[in-house]
């Protein structure tokens, strides 16, 4: 917000804010350069030609059909994190991986384009019917994404590629069943395994655990590790693998999703295909049978079991915390709305009674004096008077009612027009010195004379009817209260209302502006009010693009309100909507 020499509103500093994760594959940002672009498809590419080259050196039935082929869930989540936009980095993957495997240019041009459409289609039935990178908020969305990404993506990918493999005769149509299985699932577990770790990991910002809680995740770690090196390695024994060993991995995937969360589910899920196919190459675990490849393709369908009931029930876990947490919320606003109400009808019926007793006590006097006959035309005027003043003051409560009424049901409009600012101030300091100058002094500096504004001239002199009765109830009889007007650096208007009143102690400064609030030394003091004048006088500063706020020493030492106003230039209005 702007200011002027020292006077710098609080919170004036952009208030960070996560970024939208509810994009559907969101494209580059045109801030983003080329080089910054090229970069990316480079990094890209090589995680996609590394994470490739592991999986065709798993291959079994044919030298480009692997059960293991993590690049597919690479594809997906990054297509999903970056946009379509970065494909070429997964042809580019793909082709170098193919060409310096097969040898053959024709095959390897087939399978990449095969590949990177697997990866498109994948993240557009992902964005089109699984809500796209927020697949893996709820169960729902993720077994959509299994049913399009790991179900339907990997045919297109298996298609392609055999299919270009038979015809260029590095395949048999004898085995185009087999390979194109193998091939499928190969796809279809590594985007169950790979994309929701890649999707998860980028939509949230980084986890900040605390001792207890990192001591508890290095926990879970080290028991995936032993219990995956149980199931999948030299721990068991060839008598074992003859029961469901398989399921000790069971409860500690319930432990990551219940206590850890769906990051520490994905990495967990994620290390532990990485030892099963580490021990089931090796012939051992309960998967390793004579042929690698069935072995390879029976712990491939088990690992993507896995990755969709845990990653699901991670999701649930989370959606329930945040129905929780609403439902905590709600609670809360509830009963801060009971609490407000309570107050309210605990303030307005002690302020309206006052006057409201006042009042009648008159009218009840002034019958008397009539019955009697005792006509003093002078207590007469002065019964009048005080019958004047105290329908004023009815007049203004009920006046403060009726516009938080409209505040809060966004009626509050103003009919704004050019006026000049230094001209309010003048008729309000004017006003205040024929009410109240018998027992208070006023003074008015004006160093921003000719400042136009573009202003309700009747809602602005109401803010500043406000602030100057506020600093004449809050200070000593024969005070002085200090008006001030300047510019500030932007162009627009600071102006200051000083009293040397009560002060605010440490806190109160935003809180006198919430609706029914007041500072603790003011109730103390039985002063006389709602707690809605303030609250008011902020919001009809906000509609017109302004701020308002408070400052104080401390107690005893005066209050500072501070209200700053944009300039007004000819043929723009500068008055914020509400």
């Amino acid at each position: 917000m702007p200011s002027v020499t020292d006077h710098e509103p609080p919170g004036s500093t952009a208030e960070e804010r996560p970024a939208k994760s509810d994009e559907q594959s969101p494209p580059f940002s045109p801030l983003v350069s080329r080089a910054r672009y090229g970069l990316l498809l480079v990094t890209l590419a090589g995680v996609y030609v590394a994470a490739a080259k592991v999986g065709l050196a798993l291959a079994v039935i044919n030298p480009s059909a692997t059960a293991v082929w993590a690049p597919t869930g690479i594809a997906i989540g990054a297509s999903l994190v970056f946009g379509y936009r970065a494909w070429p980095a997964f042809l580019l993957g793909a082709f170098l991986a193919n060409i310096t495997t097969t040898g053959s240019v024709g095959s390897s041009v087939f399978i990449a384009a095969g590949n990177t459409l697997e990866g498109l289609t994948g993240a557009w039935l992902v964005n089109r019917y699984a809500n796209g990178r927020l697949a893996f908020e709820t169960p729902s969305g993720v077994f959509k994404f299994a049913a399009g990404a790991a179900g339907v993506a990997p045919f297109v990918s298996a298609t392609i590629g055999v299919t270009s493999l038979s015809i260029l005769g590095y395949s048999s149509w004898q085995a185009y069943g087999p390979v194109w299985s193998t091939w499928w699932l190969g796809d279809a577990t590594g985007a169950l395994i790979v994309a929701p770790l890649v999707v998860i990991y980028s939509n949230r910002p980084a986890v900040r655990w605390g001792k207890h809680r990192a001591l508890e995740a290095g926990a879970l770690y080290l028991l995936v590790v032993v219990s995956a090196y149980f199931v999948f390695n030299d721990a068991v024994s060839p008598v074992a693998r003859h029961y469901p060993v398989g399921f000790v991995i069971i409860p500690v995937l319930v432990w990551a999703a219940f206590r850890l969360g769906r990051r520490a589910t994905a990495t967990a899920i994620l290390l532990i295909a990485a030892l099963a196919i580490w021990g089931t190459l090796r012939g051992l675990g309960v998967f390793a049978v004579s042929d690698q490849n069935a072995s390879l393709i029976l712990l491939q369908s088990y690992m993507a079991v896995l990755s969709i009931t845990f990653v699901s029930l991670a999701a649930a876990v989370r959606q329930r915390d945040q129905l929780l947490l609403e439902e905590h919320r709600s609670r809360s606003l509830a009963e801060t709305a009971l609490k407000a109400r309570e107050e309210f009808l605990s303030i307005a019926s002690h302020e309206l009674r006052t006057p409201v007793a006042s009042l009648k006590g008159s009218a009840q006097l002034l019958r008397r004096r009539r019955e009697r006959g005792e006509i003093d035309f002078q207590r007469f005027d002065r019964m009048l008077s005080i019958i004047d003043e105290t329908a004023d003051r009815l007049t203004a409560l009920v006046n403060e009612l009726l516009d938080v009424s409209r505040i809060q049901t966004n009626h509050l409009e103003l009919s704004a027009e050019s006026l000049d600012l230094s001209m309010l101030l003048e008729n309000a300091v004017d006003g205040a010195r024929v009410e109240m100058g018998e027992k208070h002094a006023f003074s008015l500096y004006v160093g921003a004379p000719h400042s136009a504004i573009w202003a309700d001239a009747e809602r602005l002199g109401q803010v500043w009817g406000n602030l100057l009765d506020n600093a004449v109830k809050y200070s000593p009889l024969g005070g002085t209260v200090d008006v001030r007007l300047q510019r500030t650096e932007d162009g627009g208007f600071l102006v200051t209302v000083h009293d040397p009143g009560i002060g605010l102690p440490a806190g109160a400064e935003e809180a006198i502006f919430e609706p029914f609030s007041r500072a603790p030394n003011a109730m103390a003091g039985h002063f006389a009010g709602m707690g809605l004048g303030l609250y008011i006088c902020r919001k009809i500063v906000e509609l017109h693009g302004g701020r308002i706020w408070a400052e104080s020493s401390g107690e005893g030492d005066g209050t500072d309100v501070h209200v700053w106003l944009p300039h007004y230039v000819a043929g723009t209005a500068a008055m914020a909507s509400d």
